[in-house]
């Protein structure tokens, strides 16, 4: 069987080679088996991999300060690195660029592996930001817990009185007075809780809250006071003199 030969170009396999020729030189590097050299390069690769998890692994358990990060110091092993495989990223985008630039024809295994380098280098550059977060699965457990966040506001409750499920107690002296009243500023409209009374340390507590590992945001005015103008947060309250607070102070 006569086959064709194109006069415009030379012809991509010299030589009149059998099909099963063609075939086994094609497949031939998948089924054969590995070299020892292959062997000893994955070899070194996974010891590699393998100290880069205990590296990981050591820093998730003891925490980001095993790099050496302080108040002073904001870079270390993971932004470092995290720089680094981007820069590798852009080299091999930019390698494939070149050559397609300069329409060079013998480009085409090397813009493979320049662009196989380039995705691969983002996926390491990624993993980096996961592990200066220190223990990343207290971020997922934080976005949950936002979804399940509770919202307390005061649009359904009586104007002038104490909202049902609150106490009102005070640290030190002074007779505190604390009543829901509408106003035109209020978050979630139209209702807000204000203290009108005068105590040193006013209070109003929560009765039926439980919080474990999570977190409280707060808003308030300040509208008048002659010592400060504060409002915070109690928590792991025992009575009205046994509490943690955080107060900011206008």
């Amino acid at each position: 069987m006569s086959s064709y030969t194109s006069q415009l170009r030379e012809p991509l396999v010299t030589g009149n080679p059998a099909l099963a020729q063609i075939t086994e030189d094609i497949v031939g590097p998948l089924e054969r088996p590995p070299t020892k050299l292959w062997l000893a390069g994955f070899g070194l690769a996974a010891a590699v991999l393998g100290m880069w998890l205990v590296a990981v692994s050591y820093e998730i358990y003891n925490g980001i300060g095993t790099w050496g990060l302080n108040k002073t110091i904001g870079w270390g092993f993971d932004i470092t690195n995290f720089v680094f495989w981007v820069g590798i990223g852009h080299a091999g985008t930019l390698i494939s660029a070149i050559l397609f630039l300069f329409r060079q024809k013998w480009r085409t295994s090397i813009n493979r592996s320049a662009e196989a380098m380039t995705l691969f280098a983002v996926i390491c550059a990624a993993t980096f930001p996961l592990i200066h977060m220190g223990r990343p699965w207290f971020g997922a457990a934080w976005a949950v817990g936002l979804l399940g966040a509770e919202t307390v506001n005061f649009d359904t409750a009586a104007v002038g009185q104490l909202p049902p499920g609150w106490t009102s107690a005070k640290t030190g002296q002074g007779a505190p007075q604390w009543i829901v009243v509408t106003d035109d500023s209020a978050p979630s409209k139209p209702n807000v809780l204000k203290q009108s009374g005068q105590a040193t340390y006013p209070l109003c507590l929560k009765e039926d809250s439980r919080i474990q590992d999570g977190f409280v945001e707060v808003k308030f005015k300040p509208i008048s006071g002659k010592q400060d103008q504060a409002g915070g947060v109690v928590w792991r309250c025992q009575d009205a003199d046994n509490y943690y607070v955080a107060r900011a102070n206008a």
